[in-house]
């Protein structure tokens, strides 16, 4: 969360970011949503380039949740792979419930639009 932002600003975010890219730059700030792509240098048919491995996606989903799913990206895969995905609780769910559900079945990507809150363990 920025520094200049309330508790209560922070309350009403449904998603944190906090980054640092080496000595050029640092972010720290709150949104309604983010979709961050992490890469690295690979040596790919006589070149070298930059391949996005990792992202992260963050939705809310219709039940008023929130989602957060992890996926990774290989050179030599066909398609991306789900590693992980977070929600938290539907709005009006009982505070005795689960904080946090979390699945990290490796699994092939879903669209956030088609992701099943239900299988989430």
């Amino acid at each position: 969360m920025t520094p200049n932002e309330t508790p209560a600003a922070q309350d009403r975010s449904k998603f944190g970011v906090s980054c640092e890219a080496g000595d050029v730059a640092t972010l720290t700030t709150s949104a309604d949503s983010l979709v961050i792509e992490a890469s690295l240098r690979i040596a790919r048919s006589n070149a070298t380039k930059l391949w996005p491995c990792v992202n992260i996606y963050s939705w809310e989903e219709r039940d008023g949740s929130l989602a957060l799913q992890i996926v990774a990206f290989h050179p030599d895969w066909e398609e991306p792979m789900q590693i992980a995905y977070f929600r938290s609780p539907a709005k009006g769910a009982s505070a005795s419930g689960p904080a946090l559900e979390c699945d990290f079945e490796h699994k092939s990507v879903q669209r956030p639009d088609a992701v099943d809150p239900d299988k989430c363990d």
